[in-house]
């Protein structure tokens, strides 16, 4: 048997134990080293998001394929998309613009570039 299924992993932010969800290990490691359960990595996050005005979120679409929310990794943390645009992007092929509502109600807005990826980068706007 695998040592690492057997060890049991705490939150370093909440002290939770982190269980397994699907085909993930329940937690998340940050740049500082912390293991955070999904909840936690979600409230870091937004920290994060505030302090620094940018993030890497993942573009979900509706069942119509619109874009719909913003989610990180483990879809703790979610931003419904107020607005819209798809256009063309030079080297990407297809770009996608959204704007959201993201912490602390602030106004931000993001750009997901191609056809084979979620990820957006989001910037809080600067009239926020």
């Amino acid at each position: 048997m695998n040592n690492a299924t057997t060890t049991k992993v705490f939150c370093d932010d909440c002290g939770a134990e982190c269980k397994p969800e699907g085909c993930t290990t329940g937690y998340g490691t940050g740049p500082d080293g912390k293991r955070r359960c999904f909840d936690c990595c979600a409230k870091w996050e937004a920290d994060q998001m505030r302090d620094a005005g940018t993030a890497a979120l993942y573009l979900v679409d509706d069942t119509n394929g619109r874009p719909d929310k913003l989610t990180d990794w483990p879809g703790r943390l979610v931003f419904p998309v107020r607005w819209f645009g798809i256009g063309n992007h030079n080297f990407g092929g297809r770009r996608v613009d959204v704007r959201f509502t993201g912490p602390a109600g602030k106004a931000w807005h993001g750009r997901m570039v191609g056809t084979n990826t979620q990820v957006c980068r989001c910037r809080r706007s600067k009239s926020a």
